[in-house]
């Protein structure tokens, strides 16, 4: 790489030629900074494909796809002596506000949402759009005591968080929303030794929670008929 007078950089290629004789040689130099500047938009775009394979279009969290391969690796580090919590939380009376203030809003409350879940996590954790109005939140290194602890804490987050929509055009002041989530919570290897085992033993205590009114976490235990406990 070579730099201009006004200090662009140049990227170029060398070639050396001898000549007829074994005491001279030629020095060719080729300025391949345009073909340097197209491979890098190519690696830049292929990237960018590369993270949108994985990621739900919708709220920017990561997709089923991705959930899968992450799911299979903690397993093999289970199989080393690791742990892992699994968290489900399902939006409560989603269906309502979509159904009253129109699917603009509804895709925006999940956005807001997954960003909400964003601050109350560490960076070595996962949040994935499971589906719909579902968000799966992957724990690793974490036992089900330590994944309550979280879970209860995305709780009271989500609980306390107003979303503020904005309504474009029509003015007048945003529309605040309040939502809450009803949380499941399992971990393996206690619970499960498989990803999809896993997913379901969490989802049944999800399932229990709404049951049970709404905004709470419940854990998976696996007695006879499979009943989560609070």
């Amino acid at each position: 790489v070579f730099l201009s007078r006004k200090g662009r950089p140049i990227h170029v290629r060398l070639s050396l030629a001898r000549l007829d004789d074994e005491f001279n040689y030629v020095v060719i130099v080729t300025d391949i900074s345009e073909l340097v500047r197209l491979q890098e938009q190519l690696k830049k775009a292929n990237a960018e494909l590369a993270e949108k394979a994985i990621r739900d279009p919708l709220t920017g969290a990561f997709n089923r796809r991705k959930l899968f391969d992450v799911l299979e690796e903690g397993f093999m580090r289970i199989e080393r002596g690791g742990s892992l919590s699994l968290v489900m939380a399902d939006l409560d009376g989603f269906k309502e506000i979509n159904d009253k203030y129109g699917h603009q809003v509804g895709d925006f409350l999940l956005r807001s949402v997954y960003r909400t879940f964003q601050n109350y996590v560490r960076d070595e954790d996962w949040i994935f759009r499971y589906g719909g109005d579902e968000f799966i939140i992957l724990l690793p290194d974490t036992d089900k005591e330590a994944g309550k602890i979280v879970a209860e804490r995305l709780r009271i987050a989500l609980e306390k968080k107003e979303h503020y929509y904005r309504r474009g055009m029509e003015g007048g002041s945003p529309l605040a929303l309040v939502v809450t989530a009803s949380f499941g919570v399992s971990a393996a290897p206690g619970d499960a030794r498989e990803p999809e085992k896993l997913i379901d033993r969490a989802d049944r205590a999800m399932y229990r929670a709404k049951k049970e009114g709404g905004n709470r976490v419940c854990l998976y235990s696996g007695d006879l008929n499979d009943t989560p406990q609070s």
